[in-house]
């Protein structure tokens, strides 16, 4: 009886240090971000047609520090375009979930504040490694409704200039 129970517990710990967990019951991606599904909504289901997503978000440093809550701060909801995003930001996730779906996402923060917000890392968050995204997708947009990416908006020069220089170091 004894021995049974001992391996038990022994293929538990097995299988529970294979799943690739983060900790907390995040999953890490092989692109680089880790993501934690903590609600499964009944609405609308994103599809390849998805463009972009409108969601309830709170955003965290890795020290767990609020420093954006949208129903304060965008009453509108937190719109995020997925077309075009690289793989570590996470956003392709976004792009498999229904409305109504909420998750947690740990994303870098210098693909986070490039993917989300076409800025710099702000100085509060120098220190940190992780962005946390709480989200909750409140509506499905399809990609031939949006306007065109950057229409109307200038585009922003430190993030050009970053540009310029991620080529230059992958070419040198």
């Amino acid at each position: 009886m004894v021995r049974l129970l001992c391996s038990g517990l022994l293929a538990s710990l097995l299988f529970g240090a294979c799943t690739g967990s983060r900790g907390n019951g995040y999953t890490e991606a092989p692109e680089g971000y880790a993501y934690k599904l903590l609600a499964i909504g009944d609405g609308r289901q994103c599809a390849s047609e998805t463009g972009a997503v409108v969601c309830e978000a709170v955003l965290r440093s890795g020290r767990d520090s609020i420093f954006f809550n949208s129903r304060y701060q965008a009453p509108g909801g937190f719109y995020i375009r997925l077309q075009g995003a690289s793989a570590a930001s996470g956003k392709q996730h976004l792009a498999g979930l229904t409305e109504g779906d909420s998750l947690s996402l740990m994303v870098g923060k210098t693909c986070f504040f490039r993917e989300y917000f076409d800025t710099l890392v702000p100085y509060f968050l120098s220190q940190d490694s992780l962005v946390r995204l709480d989200l909750k997708i409140l509506r499905v947009l399809r990609a031939d409704t949006l306007p065109p990416a950057g229409t109307g908006i200038q585009e922003d020069r430190e993030l050009e200039e970053l540009k310029q220089i991620d080529d230059y170091l992958k070419q040198h």
